[in-house]
C-alpha cells in the first residue's frame, strides 16, 4: 500500500497563512461594501472558499470583524505613525498623516471604505487613532506649536479624525481627488490647531514624507 503523502509543516503553515489572508481580504471588501450587514456567505463567495474552510479559522462573522479591525489598527500604526513619529514637528506629522490616509484610500478602496465606515464606531480602531494622532496633538500643544489648551486635545482629535475619515469617504465615492482632499483637510486642520493660514497652506502642499525607503 502506498503511504499517504505528507505535507511538510512549513508548507502547511504557508497555506494556512495564505488562506487566512484571503479571508481577511474578502472580509474587508464585504464589510466595506455591505457594512454590518455582511454575512459569512458574502465572505466565502468573495474569497472563493467553502463555509467549512471559513470555520477552520473563525467561528462567527463578528469574530472575523474584530480580527479585521485589529489588523487595520496595527496597519495604521505601522504604515503611518511609526514612519512619521521621528519627525520633530507635530504639524508636519499631522499634515503627512492626513494626506497619506487620503492617498491610500484612493489606492486601496476597500481599506478606505472600511475605515470610513467603522473608524469612529469600533473601539479597536478608535484606540489606534487615539494612540497615534492624539500623541501628535498633545506633543504639539506641549511644545507651543498648537494654540490650544491641553484639555482641548480630545476635541482636536475628534476634528482631525472626523475630517480625515469624511475626506476618505468622499475619495472612495469619487467625489474628491486624494490630492485635493488631503491638502484641504490638512490645511484646515492645521489652521484649527492654531497655525497661520499661510503656514498651514505651505505644510499642506509640502512634499510627502515617504512611508517606505
Amino acid at each position: 500500500m502506498t503511504p499517504p503523502k505528507t505535507v511538510p509543516l512549513q508548507e502547511q503553515a504557508g497555506r494556512s497563512a495564505r488562506t487566512r489572508k484571503r479571508i481577511h481580504d474578502a472580509a474587508r471588501r464585504a464589510f466595506s461594501e455591505r457594512g454590518t450587514a455582511a454575512q459569512i456567505d458574502d465572505v466565502v463567495l468573495i474569497a472563493g472558499i467553502s463555509r467549512g474552510t471559513f470555520y477552520n479559522y473563525f467561528h462567527t462573522i463578528d469574530e472575523l470583524f474584530q480580527h479585521v479591525a485589529a489588523e487595520m489598527a496595527r496597519d495604521m500604526g505601522e504604515r503611518v505613525h511609526s514612519r512619521l513619529s521621528g519627525h520633530d514637528d507635530a504639524a508636519v506629522r499631522i499634515s503627512n498623516g492626513v494626506r497619506h490616509f487620503c492617498l491610500r484610500a484612493h489606492q486601496e478602496r476597500d481599506w478606505g471604505l472600511f475605515l470610513a465606515h467603522f473608524g469612529l464606531c469600533t473601539e479597536t480602531l478608535q484606540l489606534a487613532i487615539r494612540e497615534t494622532a492624539l500623541l501628535d496633538i498633545e506633543s504639539g500643544i506641549a511644545a507651543g506649536r498648537f494654540n490650544l489648551r491641553q484639555d482641548q486635545a480630545m476635541g482636536a482629535l475628534a476634528l482631525l479624525s472626523g475630517a480625515t475619515l469624511a475626506a476618505m469617504k468622499l475619495i472612495t465615492s469619487g467625489v474628491e481627488t486624494p490630492l485635493r482632499a488631503g491638502e484641504n483637510v490638512s490645511e484646515l486642520t492645521l489652521r484649527a490647531l492654531g497655525l497661520s493660514a499661510d503656514e498651514a497652506a505651505i505644510l499642506a502642499c509640502s512634499p510627502l514624507i515617504p512611508l517606505e525607503d
